[in-house]
């Protein structure tokens, strides 16, 4: 069963942990963007082409993954697990009928894991993220890509599936988170739900 932002079902979890796991989510769509800076000025001019579409800029970003995940982060586990592939990022910054901006990123991994038991896993991960900023957008150097002005809301999704081959566990995490981020620097949650055991999303 989903929890809410602010609700769990472990006595040991506190409302700041799950504002916590929110943020991290949130920070996983922000380093792909920081990370388009170096092709900002190539893209923007490709992008910019009198057709009347109202992307503004497009950045493609290919890149290697890795990641370790132990039992004690995530207990379904049967041993710590050790993963690697492939990950493809599209962020999109447009422009809204009434002249305000936004930018989508969506973000896909897949690959293989291999567990201490030498079991072997495939794994899918997607990440679709969405922010909407009336307040327009800002250049934090020594990025180039903008980022949106606070305050401004997100939302999106979250998946992470592993499958096992030859044994082993099989699960899937979810998430939707839906927050604002204030001009202060706080974050108002505005309804986002996680599952049961999105810690072991290791992605």
């Amino acid at each position: 069963m989903p929890l809410s932002l602010g609700q769990n079902s472990e006595s040991n979890r506190s409302v700041s942990d799950d504002a916590d796991r929110l943020a991290k989510l949130f920070e996983k769509a922000g380093g792909p963007v920081r990370s388009a800076a170096s092709q900002a000025h190539t893209d923007n001019d490709k992008n910019n082409n009198g057709n009347g579409s109202p992307i503004l800029l497009q950045q493609v970003i290919l890149r290697p993954v890795q990641w370790t995940l132990t039992r004690a982060v995530c207990p379904l586990l049967n041993g710590d697990l050790t993963g690697s592939g492939n990950g493809r990022t599209t962020i999109s910054l447009a422009r809204n009928d009434d002249g305000t901006f936004n930018y989508k990123t969506n973000d896909e991994v897949s690959g293989t894991a291999t567990d201490k038991n030498n079991r072997h896993y495939i794994f899918f991960y997607t990440q679709n993220l969405y922010v909407d900023s009336g307040s327009g957008f800002i250049k934090t150097p020594p990025f180039l890509f903008p980022g949106p002005r606070p305050p401004y809301d997100v939302h999106g999704t979250d998946v992470f599936q592993l499958i096992p081959v030859d044994g082993g566990t099989a699960y899937t995490t979810n998430a939707h988170f839906k927050a604002r981020f204030n001009a202060d620097g706080t974050l108002t949650d505005q309804g986002g739900v996680f599952g049961p055991n999105i810690s072991c999303d290791p992605i």
